[in-house]
């Protein structure tokens, strides 16, 4: 029953302990819904996005998997958006028709980013496997300044994530969002 709203996607979410929440390109002060989805769901949020997200909200309250903006450049210098990679890569030539295998590509992937997502991996695994650590970070704020919030749009996007997140339980239901007690986490 997922609506494909991203203003009510975080519905989708509910029930899980973690919710990836990936921003569709990695700049300074670009946070959209998704991380706000994320922690309107009720979990914790893995945020891979924007450097500087702790400005704008409480890294407490989430994991942020803060992959260093060069690795990113170097690896789509690599691997173009077109419809192969580049063949040295896989040590093949250029005429040659044949697809890197999935054990190639991920070799590849697994060289550039392991020691990016390694902390967020341990994170994860700590959280989960701590729950009064866990149980700490989901009482955690989201904001911690307010006024960052502020803007003509009281109903739609971060706004709307902002008014779900500081309203009653009250006032969340009458919009649609319920929470679920905790035992309810997959």
């Amino acid at each position: 029953n997922c609506l494909g709203n991203p203003y009510m996607s975080f519905k989708c979410m509910v029930g899980y302990k973690f919710h990836i929440t990936m921003e569709n390109t990695n700049l300074d002060g670009y946070v959209s819904e998704k991380l706000f989805n994320g922690a309107l769901a009720g979990g914790i949020p893995i945020y891979f996005g924007a450097s500087n997200v702790g400005k704008y909200t409480n890294k407490k309250s989430f994991v942020h998997c803060d992959v260093n903006k060069t690795i990113l450049e170097e690896m789509r210098s690599f691997y173009p958006r077109t419809s192969r990679p580049r063949h040295f890569l896989f040590n093949r030539s250029a005429s040659s028709s044949s697809w890197p295998t999935d054990e190639e590509l991920y070799t590849w992937a697994d060289g550039y980013l392991r020691p990016e997502l390694e902390p967020c991996v341990r994170r994860v695994m700590e959280l989960d496997g701590n729950d009064e650590l866990y149980e700490a970070t989901l009482r955690e704020p989201f904001l911690l300044d307010e006024d960052i919030m502020s803007g003509a749009y009281p109903l739609r996007g971060v706004m709307l994530a902002y008014n779900l997140l500081s309203s009653s339980e009250e006032e969340a239901r009458r919009v649609g969002f319920t929470t679920l007690p905790p035992d309810t986490l997959v």
